[in-house]
């Protein structure tokens, strides 16, 4: 689908891909690149309620680092 970029790097999403992922002004989608191309994902209300809801558990414990990652997955993220 061809689409041009306006002069503020503006692109504007056509109608039939805005309602086929049920997508409203003012929502956030996620742009990401590789490779392969530039990807654009529509971002769900669950993950955008989320945000910040961990900053306790940061705060308490502070990020895990590769020793604590791996000692979790031995351990199967269970206490034992």
């Amino acid at each position: 689908m061809k689409m041009k970029i306006h002069n503020k790097g503006q692109v504007v999403l056509p109608a039939k891909i805005r309602k086929r992922y049920h997508l409203e002004i003012g929502d956030d989608v996620d742009v990401t690149y590789d490779d392969e191309g530039i990807h654009i994902y529509p971002l769900v209300e669950e993950s955008i309620d989320l945000q910040g809801s961990l900053r306790e558990e940061y705060k308490k414990y502070g990020f895990p680092d590769e020793a604590d990652i791996d000692e979790a997955t031995k351990r199967g993220f269970s206490n034992k």
